[in-house]
């Protein structure tokens, strides 16, 4: 991917009607093009996958459990092997943790068998090692919740830099992040903020790792942290030493970025432009050599991206149904599993019988409230088209006559007395909605715990429910307009959705059904699968020794 870059005759477009922005683009894919036809040369690394299976069906039924984002899933299940052999097993042998976090990938069908160089296997052994003098030195000084989070912080950057090297496809995400923050600084201007320039750029580009690539926090520090230390990717595990202290402070200084007052609002300002570039990149996607030739034709372009879009919008709802579906299968399992461990039992030792309407309720209500709110997602229209159109054209031509656009980030200011009015009404609203409902559940003979069991799903029904319509109208840079029923729904929502962003932070620290599985089922399930991979080997070799060669 470091290689100069080749100028051939397809490579060369119109220079004269293209930016500098797209070019760069191109040319990104070219380089990952070049570096998988070099991959595809290369000895490969392979395992049996005779009861790979097993580990598939195991990460299926864990990621239901665990709501993440697809795009997600793969770091998530690095980080999750490498915090058991590290720390669990204690391994000293580098290059066997290497090679077993790989075969657990492939197992888990998170990469392809025989689909990443042997050569990959030394570059994830150096760089886990450079962590684990990292590591070593977080031990010695700290202690507590302290140590917990500060090794998970520098775990999830781990994971981020072996995803990197395994999947040559992140090149090409990282520079059209970087190519929209060069068009972004190009074209408009942040007013009203009291921010360095190299904070300001700070702020718009971790905003622009959100929007375009959904980033988690693992790999926006990622991203950071080689961005205030360039040397840290390609550093080796001696020189890790004399850079601790410096390593702490640009992680306080990272968790200072993410946690800005400024970053909510220039998440939302960034959101709105970017549904544009997610059809520009599916359409060099299909073929980046196409695609070279269908930009230097405006023409062209605007067909191309017209069929995207409508292809795009008549796939909302099969999204939708995949996201409810997961919603409701997570929400339905463990609503189930309450209802067995706590509910029932409460219902006959506490009240001596069973209330068999409140029961139905709580398992029926919050699935077919998820349902409903899917069914009114709707379809982003022509008008919508022609926006993500001129943005991309905007991207991909020069201008050099552009007009910069102003924004500010800053709030409408709203009088002292007035905005304590609209907080007090806000509560009141609050406490009126849970208050009614509440009221309502009495009359049809819920008691306290299965009450709470109501207001704790339909909470995070509601809040799934938005992070659907969220995913399934990621185009959408038009809008949705908003009535007077819309309004209201909005408002008696909000304070479920609140409530509903609370308990899911809390779950994921604390969700028991995950903490089971990775602690009494997955190591022994993994140690297993290993033991058999390798009596499998064995088997082969003694099977190849017998063989007789024919003369």
């Amino acid at each position: 991917m470091k290689e100069p870059i080749q100028k051939d005759s397809v490579t060369v477009v119109d220079s004269m009607l293209l930016s500098g922005e797209v070019i760069r683009l191109l040319s990104a894919y070219e380089s990952v093009d070049k570096l998988k036809r070099k991959e595809l040369i290369e000895s490969n690394f392979k395992v049996s996958q005779i009861l790979g299976s097993i580990a598939f069906l195991y990460e299926r039924i864990r990621n239901t459990l665990d709501y993440k984002g697809d795009h997600l899933l793969r770091r998530n299940a690095i980080e999750r092997i490498l915090k058991r052999q590290i720390w669990e097993k204690k391994t000293g042998d580098v290059q066997k943790l290497s090679e077993n976090l790989l075969k657990e990938l492939i197992w888990a069908r998170y990469l392809n068998n025989a689909s990443i160089p042997k050569s990959k296997i030394s570059e994830i052994h150096l760089v886990i090692e450079k962590y684990l003098r990292l590591f070593a030195f977080v031990d010695s000084k700290f202690d507590g919740k302290a140590f917990e989070e500060n090794s998970n912080w520098f775990l999830g950057v781990l994971s981020s830099e072996i995803e990197e090297i395994i999947d040559p496809g992140i090149y090409i995400k990282e520079s059209l992040n970087f190519e929209v923050f060069s068009w972004f600084r190009n074209r408009f201007i942040w007013e009203g903020h009291n921010l360095s320039a190299k904070d300001r750029d700070t702020q718009m580009f971790i905003a622009i790792h959100r929007s375009l690539n959904k980033s988690d926090k693992a790999w926006i520090r990622f991203r950071l942290l080689n961005a205030y230390l360039p040397a840290w990717e390609g550093l080796k595990s001696d020189k890790v030493d004399s850079l601790n202290e410096r390593l702490f402070e640009i992680r306080d200084k990272i968790e200072s970025q993410l946690n800005s007052s400024y970053q909510p609002r220039m998440f939302r300002f960034v959101q709105r432009q970017l549904p544009a570039f997610l059809v520009l990149k599916e359409l060099i996607d299909k073929d980046y050599k196409k695609a070279k030739r269908i930009v230097s034709d405006p023409e062209k372009l605007e067909n191309a991206l017209q069929k995207i879009c409508q292809a795009r919008y008549s796939k909302i709802g099969s999204r939708i149904r995949r996201g409810v579906i997961r919603s409701i299968i997570y929400i339905f399992l463990t609503k189930a599993l309450l209802a067995l461990v706590i509910e029932i039992p409460y219902e006959v030792f506490v009240n001596k019988e069973l209330n068999y309407l409140t029961l139905t309720i709580n398992l029926v209500f919050s699935p077919l409230l998820m349902f409903i709110i899917g069914t009114t997602i709707k379809k982003p229209g022509e008008e919508n088209t022609k926006r993500i159109t001129q943005v991309v054209k905007s991207f991909v031509y020069k201008d050099d006559d552009v007009e910069k656009i102003s924004f500010s980030l800053e709030r409408q200011k709203v009088g002292y007395i007035l905005s304590r009015v609209f907080l007090a009404f806000y509560i009141f609203i609050f406490f009126l909605i849970f208050s009614s409902i509440g009221l309502v559940l009495v009359q049809l003979g819920f008691n306290v715990l299965s009450a709470t069991i109501f207001f704790f799903f339909s909470s995070l029904v509601l809040l799934f429910a938005y992070r659907v319509r969220y995913t399934a109208t990621e185009l959408n840079v038009a809008g949705e307009r908003e009535g007077l029923l819309s309004h209201l729904f909005s408002l008696i929502t909000m304070p479920f959705i609140n409530v509903g962003s609370l308990l899911s932070q809390g779950l994921q620290r604390f969700n028991f059904f995950i903490l089971i599985m990775d602690f009494l089922f997955e190591a022994p399930l993994k140690n297993v699968i290993r033991i058999f991979e390798e009596w499998n080997v064995f088997v082969k070799e003694k099977r190849d020794e017998v063989i007789e060669i024919p003369n």
